[in-house]
């Protein structure tokens, strides 16, 4: 005989509570789950430890470590809006350091891709206009150096106008006085039609108050992100356009900027020793780098040590000098190398056919772009060599060894 057992539906129900809590709990869970991802999709401005790392690998020229790590990134927050901030600061360093053409080219679109993504979104974040003004003012001096001289001109204008409105909404951002300072800077020291056409306003004391002040933020701080710029940018303003030495000297000294191993800072260090008549300040600097494989290869400053070894008369200033010729396949500072080749064959060995050999090189190869260059070409366009012992002279003072000049 079959017994059938009933079950009352109060008790079916009550027997069923744990049941239907627990999935309950679990929908609830999933529901949250859900939100939290849709949030973390919504474009977003965050300069996490790990954009930090990969900021620092940029600077630092480990171009390949970066973009893995940039890759990694765009896998675990392709939201995150910094990271169109790092990609431009890999074009920016490439370009302008290699000046490849094919590479411009190639990534000259890049920039509108970017700047249609920043400009798509609402976000009421300072970083957003910060960024988008810095991608406009990085391709403004890549396009300065590919001699496209009107698209810079436009980007420098765009980029002023979103940060001086940056600043009104939100004038505690610090960041905003990192490129203000030095359109403002450049605002004055322009000729009067190129400020019209660009449109920008300010002047160089207006320019020094902002970066100073972004300066004395960057020193009081453990750690901050864009220090080794505003080193930068504050030694160059004091130099150049102050002609401050001994502050721009003492602007290096306080930010105790390592060059041993960053390839910028020695540019920067050794390009105001240089400047200053330190001679060999500038080679300590030079040969105290210590480059590695994974780093973006900076021809210039073999350039540059070519140079300070020349102003030395010391013999290894061809071989460095030959070297960038050989190694350098940009347009900049190529006609300037073969002049310095030719002033090391007069000056250290008075010889006149190979004189005459550099300097026709210098009508061959290379952009007269840059004062530099344009002067290199002159001398070889005028044929006349210069008096050997006059030129042994001036290069000793320009290194600052006055009693040998």
């Amino acid at each position: 005989m079959i017994h059938l057992s009933y079950r009352k539906p109060k008790q079916l129900l009550r027997s069923s509570l744990p049941f239907f809590d627990g999935i309950r709990k679990i929908f609830l869970l999933v529901v949250f789950y859900c939100q939290v991802l849709a949030v973390q999709a919504l474009p977003h401005i965050s300069y996490t430890a790990e954009v930090d790392a990969c900021y620092q690998n940029i600077i630092h020229l480990r171009i390949k470590e970066a973009e893995q790590q940039l890759a990694m990134l765009k896998s675990s927050d392709k939201d995150n809006l910094a990271l169109l901030h790092l990609e431009n600061y890999i074009d920016f360093f490439q370009l302008f350091i290699t000046e490849d053409l094919s590479e411009y080219k190639l990534r000259l679109p890049k920039k509108e891709v970017r700047m249609d993504k920043l400009e798509s979104v609402q976000l009421k974040d300072p970083h957003l206009d910060f960024i988008k003004a810095e991608i406009l003012l990085q391709w403004a001096l890549i396009q300065i150096k590919f001699d496209d001289k009107i698209s810079a001109g436009k980007a420098v204008y765009k980029a002023y106008q979103l940060l001086e409105n940056n600043q009104k909404k939100y004038p505690s951002f610090k960041e905003n006085n990192k490129s203000l300072s030095i359109l403002h800077v450049l605002a004055e020291s322009v000729p009067k039609w190129v400020r019209k056409l660009i449109g920008v306003k300010g002047s160089i004391n207006q320019g020094k108050i902002e970066i100073e002040s972004l300066a004395q933020f960057a020193l009081s701080q453990k750690k901050y992100r864009y220090k080794d710029e505003v080193a930068a940018i504050y030694t160059y303003i004091l130099f150049y356009q102050f002609n401050d030495r001994d502050g721009a000297l003492n602007q290096l000294k306080k930010f105790s900027l390592d060059h041993s191993q960053h390839p910028l800072i020695a540019f920067l260090k050794a390009s105001i020793y240089q400047r200053a008549g330190k001679n060999d300040d500038c080679l300590e600097v030079l040969n105290t780098l210590r480059l590695s494989p994974d780093q973006l290869p900076f021809h210039y400053l073999e350039f540059m040590k070519g140079k300070a070894y020349l102003n030395k008369q010391d013999a290894r200033a061809k071989s460095h000098l030959l070297a960038f010729t050989k190694k350098f396949n940009g347009q900049h500072f190529i006609k300037e190398a073969y002049q310095k080749l030719a002033w090391y064959e007069m000056s250290m060995n008075n010889d006149v056919s190979l004189y005459k050999y550099y300097m026709a090189e210098v009508l061959k190869k290379g952009k007269a772009l840059v004062d530099e260059d344009k002067q290199a070409e002159k001398e070889a366009l005028a044929g006349k060599p210069p008096i050997p012992f006059l030129l042994k002279s001036r290069l000793f003072y320009d290194g600052g060894y006055y009693s040998e000049s």
